[in-house]
């Protein structure tokens, strides 16, 4: 999966222009948000219904609620030719 997320995409100013090429590439099961949906970005709904069959949920309004970037190495994932 390639995946939006970092900060929060949804902010970044080229969002729309980044999800209309990343559809022009990528089906949308392998693409990914992660977003805790900001208020004033609902304009963004069809592109992101459009572009990302996964999508994340960072709540940060709940405490009990963690999250932590998962590191992993490229050649524990892409075999190796």
């Amino acid at each position: 999966m390639i995946g939006f997320c970092g900060g929060e995409p949804l902010l970044h100013p080229n969002f729309g222009h980044m999800t209309s090429y990343a559809r022009s590439k990528i089906r949308p099961e392998r693409l990914g948000l992660w977003t805790c949906f900001p208020k004033g970005y609902e304009h963004y709904r069809e592109d992101i219904c459009e572009t990302f069959g996964n999508l994340l949920l960072n709540d940060h309004t709940r405490p009990d609620i963690l999250h932590a970037p998962i590191l992993v190495a490229a050649e524990e994932v892409i075999p190796y030719r």
